[in-house]
């Protein structure tokens, strides 16, 4: 290997999406790695390298592409030189020869890898916080086995601390009401039912907050808000007073009819309210907010201007002071209070929970951070490593806590004086998603500028901007988005679109420069007309859309994947069913999946038994887990007088997994599975012993742990994926829908906030205190709070711009963005994300033509239905690779009831013609109808109360509680359905009932959302009943077909006859 040409520079790189940001950080860790030697072997030391990211795929997509590259450069003497040229071009010293790597040298160095795996660092941010907590463990007084907790484990852990402070403030009524009070304070106004439901919404929103500010004192600043002399104390009969001289005058000076609105909104208001704002209202506000409230001054009144006197303006601003400092006083009041509840939870939850060694991801950089550890220099020497080089990815979702710790080691890389160490970071700020969970983009600036304050110490290496992903039509559509600042600026905010666009360069695609072979590729805008019937739903028509792209694209004929990207998970749901939906009825072959985790407990038949077998143990009573056993040819496995014993004794012990073992010795040595069952059962031994591992012990627990249990699937080629922008980060597809793209508009939220201002001649903002925000009629009386909701305002617009971003750059080969007609104007105020769809698929709508062009434009389009750019054939001239890319189908499990015969699994609800789609509104509301029946075994005293204590319980969003309470309490009021609710001693009752029956050789699997069996006085099972709750009459004949499959269900599992069971549908809209 000749000399390689001066190393890197310590170096940032804005990498654009699918510019090749992976091939770049693996180029610089093989040139790295070549000129670190071991001394000792004189043979390359890949371990002197840290290489960090944020996700487990991304390090093993790393990981992998460096061996894959040098495997490829050990086999072939082309790809060693490409991969030589490739690592001159990046180093400093640009081309000068080349032939640096040869062969040899590339197999040298993956054999280093290869044997070294252990200790090279390439990994996760959070890994690596894991590693050095466990290594400062005493100094932080953590003598207990360091473990991290999953989700489930660290909610239950949660809910015990919540528990504990429950308990220790309601041994005497004065602790309670003291404890009470300060609770509601902290609830700001939210109208809980409560208590514990107040305490754990207080905490959602506090608990992170206080990580990054624990200092109460910092919580509810008046002061940074107030100047002394404007904080006052709230005098009913004073603002009464000055609000009725208020009316006198404008009556004097006959303006009555002028300022009715303000006095209206006076009249509305106290320290608690806020009346109703008007034109008038926010035109007074502005003049008190700058100060010109003081002298007779102007309003305008419709077209005319009209004159306040000074008298009339004072009594004005001793009002709009009185509403102020009230409702400051009240949301900074109401901030302290909940940082004082999330300082006491804070205090136990430390003590009982991470005292144990029980930890999550998001605990460990704040504790490194507190002091309580030396780290730096100590960090490398603890770890048994010595690293020269550290190299960040997706720098842009770091978080400051993060960097807090990495800075220590950092400084003393960047001012390394010997030039042996450099430190590497790349990442885009155009992909910022992660705000909420502590990711700060501008650190991807105050990095740099931070070490560059007196001499350059960090350079800007070249920016990544061409796309290896995208072909030209849809690079064309990402640039068309994005060049212009002024629509983006229209249809989210201004300053955020400023700084888009200031850090936006125009795309390129590979192989419109010929670097990559062109293939055909299209970027198409759907416009969806409104329908000329009634009942004509915008979300069913915009379903249909996706389904003709579908139906026309087929994934299964291109080889290529295909995505629907949406705003929300509720979207996903809705859209998943209704394509699903119409892919059974049109009779193709096209899987839809709407997440890419399963649940490794209930897809197959394997687990449920064992779950089971579990519950009956611990509840004897438990009639459904019995008969659900004995219909299952696992049922020998339970039907021993011990097995109760042994099952209790190993929950409580923690050696549920041993028990798991003895279970699949049973299934081995007396049944027989398909191959494919072993993975299901594989699955149950892990989740078994994860769960004894855990804190966690009883059956109870486990069941809970078990049905919460998820695990990644791939999927396969011809299928459709739904899912979020936000999951599909870092994704790519062939083709990419995006149906709600005109809903990405984000607001931002109403909780606690960090009351912030900027920091002149930068990018940065400055934290003054937390607190809740008042009214916005309110805040608009203050500079501090107005520009604080202002900054606010424009960072979750920012994020929006990149969440556009982060959809549109996703695609391949096609990219449809379906968009539903609206009511065109293109005056700035009246500009929307619809708007900025069409400008960019409709350049000539930029053009300053006038209004009447412009829709003439528009109306041209919506009549066509469509504007393409592009191939709209792609899909035909696209060669599919079958024998590279081949699609194996799903194997079914055969019932071993069968023998090797294929059972059929059945799922009642979404037989055909029964199931239909539901806008994510309506499945939200049947949702919760569902969740409040689900509650309630019978009806004990008035409907209307009986429904409100099951929604209290079942923590229904309270944008719909009271509609959602309606519709149960109409049912439970109804002559017709009140019998099936009222108290029955000798009946049964399960709500949301799931069930595995074997019907006429074919697995049936469902819910029923209310089953009541009725038994005789010796115990014997006489009938049953089987309701199920529906918001509308549909096809008759379907849901009969849906019901029938039930009574057949109940009667193979209850040994019933079928004129035994009554079926009902409770139709509660």
């Amino acid at each position: 290997m000749k000399d390689l040409p001066e190393i890197f520079k310590n170096e940032r790189v804005s990498a654009s999406a699918g510019s090749g940001k992976t091939y770049a950080l693996t180029s610089r860790f093989i040139a790295l790695a070549l000129r670190e030697t071991d001394p000792e072997t004189n043979l390359p030391d890949p371990a002197k390298i840290a290489a960090l990211t944020f996700t487990r795929k991304s390090a093993g997509e790393f990981l992998g592409k460096i061996l894959t590259r040098l495997a490829e450069a050990a086999q072939d003497d082309r790809a060693a030189a490409a991969l030589s040229d490739e690592i001159e071009r990046l180093s400093a010293g640009g081309k000068s020869g080349g032939g640096y790597i040869t062969r040899e040298d590339a197999m040298r160095l993956l054999r280093q890898c290869v044997r070294n795996l252990d200790k090279l660092r390439l990994g996760t941010i959070d890994s690596f916080f894991s590693s050095v907590l466990k290594i400062f463990s005493n100094e932080l007084a953590i003598f207990s086995e360091i473990k991290i907790l999953d989700a489930f484990a660290q909610k239950a852990e949660e809910s015990k601390v919540a528990d504990e402070i429950l308990r220790d403030n309601t041994v005497d009524a004065k602790t309670f009401a003291v404890f009470a009070e300060t609770v509601k304070r902290a609830s700001f106004g939210a109208d809980e039912k409560s208590l514990r439901t107040a305490l754990d919404n207080n905490l959602a929103e506090s608990r992170a907050k206080f990580a990054q500010t624990p200092n109460v004192a910092l919580w509810g600043d008046v002061s940074k808000i107030l100047a002394p002399d404007e904080i006052l104390e709230w005098n009913a009969a004073d603002y009464a007073s000055e609000l009725e001289a208020l009316k006198r005058i404008f009556e004097t000076d006959g303006q009555t009819k002028y300022f009715a609105p303000l006095v209206s909104f006076f009249e509305n208001s106290d320290n608690n309210t806020v009346g109703k704002s008007s034109a008038a209202v926010e035109r007074f506000a502005e003049l008190f907010a700058n100060g010109s409230l003081d002298a007779p001054c102007q309003i305008k009144y419709r077209r005319e201007l009209v004159d306040v006197s000074a008298e009339a303006a004072a009594v004005v601003k001793s009002l709009f002071r009185r509403l102020l400092s009230a409702h400051v006083k009240r949301a900074c009041d109401a901030a302290t209070a909940a940082g004082t509840i999330a300082q006491t939870y804070e205090s136990r939850y430390g003590q009982t929970v991470r005292k144990r060694g029980m930890l999550t991801f998001s605990d460990i950089p704040a504790m490194l951070n507190s002091g309580a550890c030396p780290v730096g220099g100590l960090v490398e020497y603890r770890l048994d490593a010595k690293f020269n080089h550290w190299l960040f990815d997706e720098f842009q979702d770091t978080s400051k806590d993060q960097w807090e710790f990495f800075k220590n080691i950092i400084d003393n890389v960047v001012y390394d004086g010997g030039g042996k160490k450099t430190f590497y970071y790349v990442g885009d700020v155009k992909q910022s998603l992660y705000s909420w969970r502590g990711g700060d983009r501008r650190l991807f600036d105050e990095v740099k500028n931070g070490y560059n304050a007196e001499t350059e110490n960090v350079f800007d290496g070249e920016p990544l901007t061409t796309s290896w992903r995208s072909g030209k039509y849809v690079i064309d559509a990402v640039n068309a988005f994005f060049e212009s600042e002024r629509d983006l600026g229209s249809a989210f905010m201004p300053e955020a679109a400023r700084e888009f666009c200031s850090i936006f360069r125009r795309h390129i695609s590979a192989e419109a420069v010929g670097a990559k072979k062109e293939q055909p590729s299209l970027a198409q805008l759907r416009l969806v007309k409104k329908s000329d019937e009634e009942d004509s739903d915008e979300f069913e028509n915009l379903c249909g859309e996706i389904f003709e792209i579908v139906k026309k694209t087929n994934p299964a004929d291109t080889g290529k994947t295909c995505a629907v990207l949406v705003n929300d998970n509720a979207t996903v749901a809705a859209i998943v069913d209704a394509l699903r939906s119409r892919i059974a009825e049109s009779g193709l072959d096209i899987e839809v999946a709407g997440e890419l985790e399963k649940s490794a407990m209930r897809d197959n038949m394997v687990a449920p038994a064992f779950i089971q077998a579990l519950k009956l143990a611990a509840h004897p009573a438990d009639t459904a887990a019995a008969q659900y056993l004995a219909m299952t040819p696992l049922r020998g496995f339970a039907d021993t007088p011990e097995f109760a014993a042994d099952a209790l004794n190993a929950a409580a012990s923690r050696q549920i997994s041993t028990l798991a073992e003895k279970f699949s010795q049973y299934i081995s040595d007396n049944i027989k599975l398909p191959e494919t069952a072993d993975e299901n059962i594989s699955r149950l031994l892990e989740t078994c012993r994860e769960f004894d591992e855990s804190e966690l012990s009883g059956i109870d627990n486990f069941a809970l742990f078990a049905d919460g249990k998820k695990y990644r699937v791939s999927t396969a080629e011809n299928s459709v994926q739904v899912m979020t922008i936000h999951k599909s980060k870092g994704l790519g597809f062939g083709t990419v829908i995006l149906p709600d793209l005109h809903k990405i508009a984000k607001r931002g939220d109403r909780g606690l906030k960090y009351l912030t201002e900027n920091v002149a001649g930068t990018h940065a903002q400055r934290q003054l205190t937390i607190t809740y925000f008042p009214p916005k009629a309110v805040c608009a009386l203050s500079p501090v709070l107005s520009k604080s909701l202002e900054i606010d305002a424009e960072n979750a617009a920012f994020e929006s711009i990149c969440k556009l971003y982060v959809a549109l750059t996703r695609a391949e080969r096609a990219l449809y963005v379906i968009l539903p007609e609206f009511k065109y104007e293109s005056k700035d105020e009246k500009f929307s994300v619809k708007n900025l769809v069409l400008n960019s698929f409709i350049p000539e709508l930029r053009a300053d033509s006038d209004e009447k062009t412009k829709k003439a434009l528009y109306a041209d389009a919506l009549e066509l239905g469509k504007i393409s750019h592009g191939d709209e054939l792609w899909f035909e001239k696209i060669k599919k690779n079958a024998a590279a890319n081949p699609i194996k189908p799903l194997e079914k499990i055969a019932n071993p009831n069968l023998g090797r015969d294929t059972a059929q699994t059945i799922a009642p609800s979404k037989t055909s013609g029964t199931y239909t789609a539901q806008s994510a509104e309506a499945q939200k509301f049947g949702s919760a109808v569902h969740a409040i029946f689900e509650r309630i075994k019978f009806a004990n005293g008035a409907p209307e109360e009986c429904a409100s204590r099951a929604a209290q319980v079942a923590d229904i969003p309270a944008d719909i509680r009271e509609n959602a309470i309606e519709k149960v309490a109409n049912v439970l009021g109804n002559p017709a359905y009140a019998p099936y609710f009222a108290p029955q001693d000798d009946t049964e009752v399960f709500t949301e009932y799931p069930f595995d029956a074997l019907v006429g050789g074919k697995i049936v699997r469902g819910i029923i959302d209310r089953l009541m069996l009725k038994k005789s006085p010796d115990g014997a099972m006489e009938s049953a009943t089987i309701i199920d709750y529906k918001s509308a009459m549909l096809n008759n004949d379907a849901q009969t077909r849906q019901l029938e499959l039930y009574r057949e269900a109940v009667s193979k599992l209850y040994n019933l006859p079928k004129e035994k069971i009554t079926t009902l549908i409770c139709n509660y809209s």
